[in-house]
């Protein structure tokens, strides 16, 4: 009984996580995208710095 019991309780986790595991990802996709578009912003403004630095030593 009591390990039936605990199987019970252990397959509903599992699929708890798995369903659980699915909406997680969408969510770090979207804060991706706004965390790369800060990368790619501040790359190129560091490439107009260095730009800026190599025409000056030219």
């Amino acid at each position: 009984s009591e390990d039936e019991e605990g199987d019970a309780d252990g397959e509903p986790m599992v699929v708890d996580e798995e369903e659980l595991y699915e909406p997680p990802p969408a969510e770090p996709v979207v804060v991706a995208q706004p965390e790369r578009e800060r990368v790619v912003r501040k790359r190129p403004k560091a490439e107009d710095m260095f730009a800026d630095s190599g025409s000056e030593g030219d």
